[in-house]
């Protein structure tokens, strides 16, 4: 998905022409099916896109296609206990979106941290049954973030390098927070709603 630094060269025009082959090009949203999974992949850069319009598309198009496992990628987080950009309000409609579709997961990076949040709802209120369990997964980059204000529902948190492994399969989802040095830091499971 697109990030914000993609647009320090005009409309993000690099990474729109690095990964042509596997993304249909500007405005840099949409949907793609994985292991009975329907997967949305956003931008949440809303002073560069039209997000009004992305919004209306995410709706509609969960409206017509009912997924008993979904998942929105966006850089943006919702929630982040990040110390550099913690929370973003500015994702509460597209997870409002999410949330009255059941998506299962929410993945995000912009916070070079790694964290996994509790399924949460749209206002930040921990719901075990209904809410979206986001992951931030932005410890692969040149620098990290140190924490900030916990977030209610931060289950983990670990301002250090690694990577998210998501393993989709039909009707559930694992994950595993990998570090270079250390090995797996969390892990887990769980089944879509």
């Amino acid at each position: 998905m697109v990030g914000n630094h993609e647009y320090y060269t005009s409309g993000a025009r690099g990474y729109f022409r690095y990964f042509a082959q596997r993304q249909p090009g500007s405005p840099g949203w949409y949907v793609r099916e994985l292991n009975g999974w329907r997967l949305y992949v956003l931008n949440s850069n809303c002073g560069e896109v039209d997000c009004k319009a992305e919004r209306a598309w995410l709706s509609a198009d969960m409206d017509a296609n009912p997924s008993t496992c979904s998942l929105i990628a966006m850089h943006h987080p919702r929630f982040s206990s990040g110390g550099e950009h913690g929370s973003s309000r500015a994702m509460q409609p597209f997870w409002q979106i999410a949330y009255d579709h059941h998506v299962d997961i929410a993945l995000a990076g912009h916070d070079h941290d790694q964290e996994r949040f509790e399924p949460m709802s749209p206002a930040g209120v921990v719901e075990p049954t209904r809410g979206i369990q986001e992951f931030v997964s932005g410890g692969g980059g040149r620098s990290l973030y140190a924490k900030g204000t916990p977030v209610a529902g931060s289950a983990y948190f670990k301002s250090g390098f690694g990577l998210l492994e998501l393993t989709l399969r039909p009707h559930e989802y694992a994950w595993r927070f990998l570090s270079p040095k250390l090995g797996v830091r969390d892990s887990g499971s769980a089944s879509c709603r």
